[in-house]
């Protein structure tokens, strides 16, 4: 039974530390570094979290680069980008004042 533990938490930590950090960029999955395109907005549309510049959570919607503060944040926007679209339209007319 202790191995067992040992052995579940030992692939735990070698899962979150070497695996996950490699799918958090995932083109597949529809997160990219954020590297060509800057990010519109500072504020995460689904969460209202700040978005680092350098984020990897982003997705391209109607031409731009919107940033994220997580994944699941990037899924719930994917799902239905209409829910959150008034606040992007909010962040963005704050930016530019």
């Amino acid at each position: 039974m202790n191995k067992m533990i040992i052995t579940l938490i030992v692939s735990a930590f070698l899962l979150t530390t070497f695996a996950l950090p490699t799918f958090a960029a995932c083109s597949m999955c529809g997160t990219k570094p954020a590297a060509t395109e800057k990010i519109v907005n500072k504020e995460c549309p689904v969460m209202g979290g700040r978005v680092d510049k350098d984020t990897p959570y982003t997705l391209e919607y109607k031409g731009k680069r919107i940033g994220f503060c997580c994944a699941s944040c990037v899924d719930a926007f994917d799902a239905n980008p209409e829910n959150y679209e008034h606040k992007l339209e909010k962040v963005n007319k704050q930016q530019k004042t």
